[in-house]
């Protein structure tokens, strides 16, 4: 259990900052862009960002070859807007991160609208069909899965009753941060 204490301090660390800035942004394209993801393409997308990032950060040939096609943000009146994030979608998934600095943890994270509430339990039930009981779960739809020795998964249900969504980010954890 300490193992697992230390990494979930240093999860909720390295993934707070990065969430914060992926949520603001990525919740208003899920709730105008993207169609309803089903579970099997979130839980795929899951598997596509734990073999896609690494110590290295994330692996934009690995997505690109996993079938996710590169975006770009621009602004309202069409003009590209440069902001060091890293874009990509596939199917109704839609990829919204930025590449840590050397130390700080690689994340790989996506959005997806769901069907409705009642699809998320459904969803948390595959999670811990797939990856076990989640080591932490705040009751509230937020909960952190075990996917190898060096990544993890933070399900979120984001969004509203109307305009349901999740957010999952997934956590390369380098070996010295245990």
């Amino acid at each position: 259990m300490i193992i697992f204490r230390a990494i979930d301090l240093t999860v909720r660390r390295g993934m707070a900052a990065a969430l914060c800035a992926v949520a603001t942004l990525a919740s208003p394209v899920v709730a105008e862009g993207m169609g309803i993801a089903s579970q099997d393409e979130i839980l795929a997308g899951i598997r596509s960002c734990t073999n896609g990032v690494g110590p290295a950060g994330l692996d934009e040939a690995h997505l690109i070859a996993d079938g996710w096609s590169k975006g770009s943000m621009s602004s309202k009146d069409g003009k590209p807007v440069e902001n060091g994030l890293i874009v990509y979608g596939k199917g109704h998934l839609m990829v919204l991160t930025s590449n840590a600095g050397l130390g700080q943890m690689q994340l790989c994270n996506f959005v997806a609208k769901i069907a409705s509430v009642q699809a998320f339990p459904k969803l948390q039930a595959a999670m811990a069909s797939t990856y076990g009981v989640p080591f932490k779960d705040n009751g509230k739809g937020d909960q952190y899965y075990r996917a190898s020795n060096s990544h993890l998964i933070n399900l979120v249900f984001t969004g509203s009753s109307d305009r349901p969504s999740v957010r999952v980010a997934v956590g390369y954890v380098s070996q010295e941060s245990k």
